[in-house]
């Protein structure tokens, strides 16, 4: 078809950072709690000009809890500026709400793996 070219499009950032592809909009404690440990919410947002296909996110506390975001796949990406949210009960873990805690995100954006890491900080209930 004319106009249309075998190359992928250019993925371009709305966010304030040029480094940052996806933004963590909000890490907080959620009900209900438990004993077997505090559930954290994570909702992350596309920064980037090109839908992500897949996303996952490893909170580094004493211990790695995965976050799975599996509503995000080739058949419903995550568009630019659309957010996605996931749950984890920290089994036995314990966290600071006034320290920082290394965030890794991975995901795959125009069939590219990325990963970044991040500094966050979880809000108490």
């Amino acid at each position: 078809m004319a106009g249309q070219s075998g190359s992928k499009p250019a993925c371009t950032s709305t966010s304030t950072s040029s480094k940052v592809m996806i933004n963590v909009v909000s890490a907080k404690m959620v009900q209900p709690l438990t004993g077997a440990g505090p559930t954290v919410e994570l909702t992350l947002q596309n920064q980037w000009g090109c839908p992500v296909t897949s996303l996952s996110a490893i909170l580094e506390l004493y211990k790695n809890y995965t976050y799975y975001f599996n509503d995000v796949n080739s058949s419903h990406p995550l568009g630019q500026g659309q957010t996605v949210t996931a749950n984890q009960t920290l089994f036995e873990g314990e966290f600071d709400s006034t320290v920082s805690y290394p965030l890794v995100i991975e995901g795959t954006i125009q069939d590219t793996l990325f990963t970044e890491t991040v500094m966050i900080q979880i809000l108490p209930v």
